[in-house]
């Protein structure tokens, strides 16, 4: 089969990014010929490098737009040169994904070619924006199938939508040995992720402050970058936790960082399938995230991993200062936490993704 991918890009960024690279290397490991398309704008650097059994094709349409007007006439741009991108490939099947992309997908192909666009957060939350949420509910009767990660993103489409979309999670790969990462010593509670609101990091520092003063010895580190990072460093030093709370910036060894931690914490306002928890409870880190459809389609409460409100600081710092004062806790939750590894497969997760696409191909 010939497929079609296609991604904003392939830069240092979130876990579509990985997942989109380690799915079309598995899909051509297994003899299908696959293309992946990106929009990247021009000079930028992938940070992520598909094998070279995989076509990367940058189509160098990325760019931000001063006014409505120049980013109308740059989507129709985007739309055409797409167009012409994907046709050229003559594929079988096209996967696109993440929000804008998916539109912008459906509306190139206009019904040409089948379409799986695929969804990486919760839609019944996310908000693209008013213009990008209208596309939506107009271009996704285009596609072919609509993948999510969670039962509880296929929800949060209209029922008209909701009848085509398939659940499909993240694999869950074996923690990698080796690597070395920046760590503040002491007992440390870890967070990984973009440092942008839906994340949740301001929640984690306010949980932080109100169960820090009476447990002096921990320490606070969340490795990441993104656009609220000043916010969050004026939010720490406010607090007065500067001297306890780090920010060192993005890791390429997040799994160095987990060995490391004695607990994990995800904080998110929404999430799609946080790959970062999945990890956690890989590695074996007692782990603590608020209920999002993703982290709870990720971790049983109470066996491998401890769930709170989302938003909800107060709870968050309750459970918080319970792990940090019960080693046995911690112990027990880290112990059970490799399980996931048995609950989603690299391989079981392919052949979803293979048998969806060789469906939405024969569905013509």
């Amino acid at each position: 089969m010939r497929i079609c991918c296609v991604i904003h890009s392939l830069a240092r960024s979130g876990g579509a990014e990985k997942i989109m690279a380690w799915l079309a290397e598995g899909l051509a490991g297994r003899g299908h010929e696959v293309t992946l398309l990106t929009l990247a704008a021009p000079g930028e650097e992938a940070w992520l490098q598909p094998k070279p059994s995989v076509r990367v094709l940058s189509l160098g349409l990325a760019s931000a737009s001063p006014n409505v007007l120049a980013a109308t006439l740059a989507t129709i741009r985007r739309v055409r040169v797409l167009r012409a991108a994907i046709l050229a490939q003559a594929p079988d099947a096209v996967l696109s994904f993440m929000d804008r992309v998916n539109v912008l997908t459906l509306l190139a192909v206009a019904g040409r070619l089948p379409v799986v666009a695929a969804e990486r957060t919760d839609p019944g939350v996310h908000r693209p924006g008013r213009v990008w949420s209208a596309l939506r509910r107009l271009t996704f009767s285009r596609a072919r199938a609509v993948a999510v990660q969670t039962p509880a993103a296929r929800d949060g489409f209209p029922a008209a939508v909701r009848g085509r979309c398939r659940v499909i999670a993240n694999p869950v790969f074996p923690p990698a040995p080796g690597g070395a990462a920046w760590t503040p010593g002491g007992p440390l509670i870890a967070g990984l992720g973009r440092l942008e609101r839906e994340k949740g990091f301001d929640v984690l520092l306010r949980a932080f402050a109100l169960s820090a003063p009476e447990r002096p010895d921990w320490r606070l580190a969340v490795y990441g970058d993104g656009s609220e990072r000043a916010n969050l460093e004026r939010l720490r030093d406010d607090l007065g936790l500067s001297e306890r709370v780090f920010f060192p910036g993005f890791t390429d060894a997040p799994q160095t960082v987990l060995r490391e931690a004695d607990v994990f914490v995800l904080p998110s306002r929404y999430e799609g399938f946080p790959n970062a928890l999945a990890e956690a409870l890989a590695q074996g880190v007692a782990s603590l995230a608020t209920a999002t459809a993703g982290s709870a389609a990720i971790v049983r409460h109470g066996r491998d991993g401890l769930l709170v409100p989302p938003g909800d600081e107060r709870a968050l710092a309750r459970e918080l200062a319970r792990l940090m004062d019960d080693g046995a806790l911690r112990a027990r939750l880290a112990g059970n936490g490799p399980g996931v590894l048995e609950r989603f497969t690299p391989e079981d997760v392919l052949d979803q993704w293979e048998q969806l696409l060789s469906a939405a191909r024969g569905q013509g």
